[in-house]
């Protein structure tokens, strides 16, 4: 019974259709825009058709030559030696064409004819060319590429490990691995290796393997060769499996439906370039293309079939488990709010407590200091009693006025100055990290909920604004003197100990000034406080009411998204129905 393809290409159609609709339903946002363009791409994908041929084994085995043979016609340099060192990537197009594809995305026109230059290692230069080299594409009319099929070639395994990493890397965009080895050497370790890592790959759906240099084998020979090779591949991939797999794992089950009757052909590729150019349709049979040309096309359109169905639907629900995972993690339940309220306001308030608290001994960073200012001060007046000429009160009063208003306008410079560097201090290092420190402790908070962060991100961005000192430059007290350092000219004693009055003064003076600012700092420091207070009061109401409105709304939308968990089950289900449908009907 033949299956019917295009009914089950348009019922996976469907199911990517309708995974899209549920992605689209409500806002999106992070992960699930990702997923959204996943699933654009997997469509994309699914509409072109393209179906990846690649041709893999150890370095010197043919595979560039069996490419060529492939395709009619010497399109890619071959050697005997090691030759190919990037990806070469044939595929169709009405006229012939050769790009490279840079590792860094630029792409580079160049003829087909020097594609040696680029993808071998036959010179230095090119060596040196082809490790900047993602991978060559070849676009050429050749009949095997119709349908929207890619052929690879691979560079050599088990040549060097930069050129095995290539091969590897590449593994996930192959649908058909055609395996070459060596008629003369069949089948080694590092082969049986990668066999096995093309099984376990979810991406191939089939493994041929070609025995390639069938000419250098006696005719008589041949068959038993081929027999033994079969026997070879399978006992060697099968106890290498069974090693890692239990019997009834997908990879075990894989390989049993790909290699209980496997795939074998034995051609040589040389002997059908040589009848293609000669036109020799008798070399070309003996050559095993003949029978490879004939049968090699059915594979891949079954398998290209296959490897669209199963893969597309494997993919998809790979993407219906991330969806029901995002949707699970962004059930965002009243307790996890409540919790989120609870830190929110336990974290500013502990905050602010800490701020805006002006000890005593804070003063000494922005008060004169009583001991050295009054050693400062006096020293002005003894020097202008040391420059009295006359010992008069009236000469007195000529030395002692200049530096009582000198001095006056001396220590308000003085003072205001320290007492302004104290404050820029104080906003700078201490009160400017710990608004920057809180913010980033309260979008922690809220990073869970991205929603709920958008409409309190505004806010939170004001806060460095709450911690300051408001009008602090307004309010800045004058030094004056509260005490004349002039005494009365009455209360001069014979011995003119004027110093006595002097230092009255500025004790008395300083005293008074200290404690005149002391006052206006704390009084300063409490009204920021008090503000500090009221407008982060004011945020945590703020962030209360919108996390109960979320809260209401989330509870709103809980039947929405049970509703979209409820129809990505059914689409799943559906999915692994078609599947096992499917695989029943394909065989």
């Amino acid at each position: 019974m033949s299956v019917n393809y295009k009914s089950y290409e348009f019922r996976v159609y469907e199911h990517i259709s309708q995974l899209d609709n549920l992605l689209h339903t409500g806002d999106s946002s992070g992960e699930l825009k990702q997923l959204q363009s996943e699933i654009t791409k997997l469509r994309q994908d699914f509409e072109a058709r393209h179906f990846r041929v690649a041709v893999v084994g150890e370095f010197n085995r043919g595979k560039t030559t069996f490419v060529n043979a492939l395709l009619g016609k010497e399109i890619l340099p071959a050697d005997y030696l090691p030759t190919t060192a990037a990806i070469n990537r044939i595929t169709y197009s009405d006229e012939p064409n050769a790009y490279v594809v840079m590792k860094n995305g630029q792409k580079q026109s160049v003829q087909i004819a020097e594609l040696a230059e680029y993808i071998t290692k036959l010179t230095t230069s090119a060596t040196e060319k082809a490790a900047q080299i993602h991978e060559a594409v070849v676009e050429y009319p050749s009949l095997f590429c119709r349908n929207g099929v890619d052929l690879i070639d691979t560079p050599g395994m088990n040549d060097e490990d930069d050129m095995n990493q290539v091969t590897i890397s590449r593994l996930e965009g192959i649908d058909l691995a055609i395996v070459a080895v060596d008629s003369s050497m069949p089948f080694s370790m590092t082969e049986c290796s990668f066999t096995v890592q093309l099984l376990e790959s979810s991406q191939v759906c089939q493994i041929i393997i070609v025995a390639t240099k069938i000419d250098m084998i006696p005719k008589r020979e041949r068959q038993k060769l081929i027999d033994y090779m079969v026997e070879r591949v399978r006992e060697d991939v099968k106890n290498r499996l069974a090693k890692v797999y239990d019997p009834d794992h997908e990879v075990m089950k894989k390989y049993h439906a790909i290699f209980d009757a496997p795939c074998v052909f034995a051609v040589s590729a040389a002997d059908a370039l040589d009848a293609l150019l000669c036109n020799d349709m008798e070399l070309f049979e003996k050559s095993g293309f003949l029978r490879l040309n004939n049968e090699l096309p059915e594979i891949i359109m079954k398998s290209q079939n296959n490897s669209l169905i199963m893969n597309t639907e494997q993919t998809l629900c790979g993407f219906i488990r991330k969806y029901r995972e995002w949707l699970n993690e962004n059930q965002l339940t009243a307790p996890k709010l409540n919790e989120m309220k609870t830190s929110f306001a336990q974290i500013s308030y502990e905050t602010v407590s800490k701020v805006l608290v002006l000890s005593n001994g804070e003063a000494s960073h922005f008060l004169p200091n009583a001991d050295e200012e009054l050693a400062f001060i006096r020293k002005n007046f003894i020097q202008a009693l040391g420059e009295m000429k006359t010992l008069s009160y009236e000469e007195l009063k000529k030395s002692f006025f200049p530096i009582i208003k000198n001095l006056f306008q001396v220590l308000n410079q003085r003072y205001h100055s320290a007492e302004k560097n104290y404050l820029d201090s104080y906003r700078i290092n201490i009160l400017k990290p710990i608004g920057e420190d809180l913010i980033r402790k309260l979008e922690a908070l809220l990073e869970p909920f991205p929603k709920l962060y958008k409409d309190i991100k505004p806010e939170l961005a004001r806060i460095p604004d709450y911690f300051e000192l408001k009008g602090a430059d307004q309010n800045i007290e004058d030094f004056y003197w509260v005490r004349s350092p002039l005494p009365d000219e009455g209360s001069i004693g014979a011995d003119w100990n004027i110093m006595v009055f002097v230092d009255q003064a500025i004790r008395e003076s300083l005293a008074d000034y200290q404690y005149r600012r002391w006052q206006q700092a704390v009084k300063l420091f409490e009204q920021s406080k008090t503000q500090l207070d009221e407008k982060i009061q004011n945020l945590v109401r703020d962030v209360y009411d919108k996390t109960d409105r979320y809260m209401k709304q989330l509870e709103k939308e809980k039947e929405e998204r049970q509703s979209i968990l409820n129809r990505l089950s059914q689409l799943e289900n559906g999915s692994r129905e078609l599947r096992e449908s499917f695989m029943a009907e394909a065989g």
